[in-house]
């Protein structure tokens, strides 16, 4: 690129001028007009972040064994995500982990208009799912455990990555 862009500064001000639940696409719609780059530009910028995220994301064992455990018991599973991925690109990172999941069971909210963090996609969640018992797994205390809770779907808290690492010898 032939442009003095502060690529971090601008990719978070795209982000938040996009919208709350922007797809990676809008996100770089935005940044293309931000910056002044070209599409092509933003393209290219737009997969190679996909690709790194894919390249670097790095499975949690004992999640694809639960998972999968619930799959050989017949238990339905979704996947509910506060993601600016679409569900293909989700449905890819779960591929390399070994979970193949129909792109249905994907509740993401950059495709559904509403958010865990507000509780919009739980209300949601839960009026698909009316008459089922539900159990979400998740990192995030409000928007993975209280928020469900709220609306009838009990929850399991679990540490997110960045905390099992603080908390082990390595973030000492």
């Amino acid at each position: 690129f032939d442009r003095n862009v502060n690529f971090l500064e601008e990719r978070k001000r795209a982000s938040a001028e996009s919208g709350e639940n922007s797809t990676l696409h809008e996100i770089y719609n935005q940044f293309i007009v931000n910056t002044g780059i070209t599409s092509e530009e933003g393209r290219y910028l737009e997969q190679t972040e996909y690709e790194l995220d894919y390249l670097f994301c790095i499975p949690r064992q004992e999640m694809i064994n639960i998972c999968a455990e619930l799959i050989n018991q017949n238990k339905k599973v979704i996947f509910v995500s506060d993601m600016y991925y679409d569900k293909n690109q989700i449905c890819k990172l779960l591929d390399k982990t070994g979970i193949n999941v129909d792109i249905a069971d994907i509740y993401v909210s950059s495709e559904m208009g509403c958010c865990k963090e507000t509780g919009e996609l739980w209300t949601l969640i839960r009026n698909i799912f009316q008459y089922e018992k539900i159990i979400h797994v998740g990192d995030s205390v409000n928007a993975d455990i209280i928020l469900p809770q709220k609306r009838g779907i009990d929850s399991f808290f679990v540490r997110n990555s960045l905390e099992i690492v603080k908390k082990s010898e390595l973030g000492h």
